[in-house]
């Protein structure tokens, strides 16, 4: 996508599990499960992704990811999954 100058993409870091309810709020779990199917802890698979803006001779990289500093308890509730190589593995695949 171009915005102005800019060139931006979007970089899938990985995905992680969410409470699906947390989600979507007072909608229905009847309405959104058609959509965004849950585990049986009814949680729903998020992706995580990252902006890389470029453009005026500079690269930003805006990322909120949940990094790798999860206990073993909340990894097993969230179920973070980096892609192969992670955020720095799809910069050097971009040549960054």
């Amino acid at each position: 996508m171009r915005i102005g100058s800019w060139d931006v993409q979007t970089i899938l870091e990985g995905n992680f599990l969410l409470d699906g309810g947390s989600m979507f709020g007072i909608v229905p779990q009847a309405l959104w499960s058609r959509y965004h199917k849950p585990d049986h802890k009814n949680r729903i698979v998020m992706a995580l992704r990252a902006l890389l803006l470029v453009g005026q001779d500079r690269k930003i990289l805006v990322d909120c990811g949940i990094g790798n500093r999860f206990s073993d308890s909340q990894q097993k509730i969230y179920k973070h999954e980096q892609t192969p190589g992670g955020l720095v593995g799809a910069l050097a695949k971009l040549n960054i």
